[in-house]
């Protein structure tokens, strides 16, 4: 099993129906792309990691134009890998930091069409979240859109945070069983790899490695249900999208707490 491969197998513990969260996803790039009547549509993904959305993307748009950005060396690496068998003037791998404006340079600011990401801006702080979505409403053309594909919680609602617990945990012992790695196996592999090895090391200034997790490696099951815990709320999201200048902004997709949010950059008017 290649990198890759075992990439996407060890996101299965953390995210139940994957593959019909992507499809949603290009769904609605599809919807977007007709709306706009282009063949070639210009997407960011930020925090990309291996290009996963790029990979789904670049089979179902082979002429969009593609841009990809993380922080992220070996992910990076990985990205530029999987999207090397695909014409250079259809994709753009940049190393930067989502809530620094540089990647801004790498885009055309104003005429992209969608800004996407899966399964990281709940990693980032309320003012990277807010300098990260700033950045985003100002790379997009009027009615542009942000498409967010994210864990995020339900609001003191503790019966429905409950049963998400409950999928969680049933999802990550279901790929376990079915042989998915888990995060900390995923890593140790990419160690052994001669050209990410010294990327790992780089990546440790970046992410300090973890403390030994409070749950058992091997306990699948009760990790992915802690996890909930962490998820912030879809409140605080929408929020900050319609700080940056959003208008429309509402789940399109959902799967129990794992939903698509989109957000709509006005046709006029500015923030």
């Amino acid at each position: 099993m290649s990198l890759i491969e075992a990439w996407d197998r060890q996101q299965e513990l953390y995210i139940g129906g994957r593959e019909a969260r992507f499809d949603a996803l290009l769904d609605a790039v599809d919807w977007h792309v007709e709306r706009l009547a282009t063949s070639e549509p210009v997407v960011v993904d930020l925090c990309c990691g291996p290009a996963a959305i790029g990979r789904r993307l670049l089979r179902r748009f082979p002429t969009a134009r593609y841009i990809g950005v993380d922080i992220d060396p070996v992910l990076l690496e990985l990205a530029r890998r999987v999207t090397a068998e695909h014409p250079a003037a259809h994709l753009d791998i940049v190393e930067c930091d989502v809530a620094d404006p540089g990647w801004l340079e790498r885009a055309p600011v104003g005429a992209v069409d969608v800004v996407c990401s899966s399964t990281a801006l709940h990693w980032l702080s309320g003012s990277e979240l807010d300098r990260t979505l700033a950045h985003a409403w100002r790379s997009l053309r009027p009615g542009g859109l942000l498409l967010n594909a994210d864990h995020l919680g339900f609001d003191t609602l503790p019966a429905f945070t409950e049963l998400a617990r409950w999928v969680a945990s049933r999802d990550a012992v279901a790929a376990s069983v079915g042989g998915a790695p888990n995060w900390a196996q995923w890593w140790a592999a990419a160690r052994t790899d001669e050209t990410l090895r010294p990327l790992c090391e780089r990546r440790d200034q970046v992410f300090p490695p973890p403390e030994p997790p409070a749950v058992a490696d091997h306990d699948e099951g009760a990790a992915a249900a802690a996890s909930i815990d962490r998820r912030p709320p879809l409140r605080g999201f929408v929020d900050a999208a319609r700080r940056a200048g959003f208008g429309e902004v509402d789940t399109i997709w959902q799967r129990f707490d794992d939903r698509i949010v989109m957000a709509v950059k006005p046709e006029h008017g500015s923030r």
